[in-house]
């Protein structure tokens, strides 16, 4: 089932247990932890508040080092397995 990030932040934010079970039981932990953190650290609000202190290049540049972080904090879950010990602790 194909839901909008928006829909799956509200239902995170409501019920964070419940609404992590329910988004890890179809994607693996790195690509949630990774959605969670883009969805605050890229969003388009925090880049209009940095746009009236920052440079537009310099705001770019903040864009590339925060998702390329984003990415390799994802994959490195994925690779450490962590998924496991994360979702059996969810009761």
């Amino acid at each position: 089932m194909v839901r909008d990030s928006a829909t799956v932040h509200a239902a995170i934010a409501r019920n964070p247990e419940r609404g992590l079970r329910t988004f890890t039981q179809a994607n693996s932990c790195g690509a949630v932890l990774a959605f969670m953190m883009a969805v605050i650290g890229l969003s388009f609000p925090e880049m209009v508040i940095l746009r009236k202190v920052l440079r537009p290049r310099l705001i770019a540049t903040f864009a590339v080092v925060v998702g390329v972080g984003i990415l390799i904090v994802g994959y490195l879950f994925n690779l450490l397995a962590i998924h496991s010990m994360v979702v059996t602790t969810i009761p």
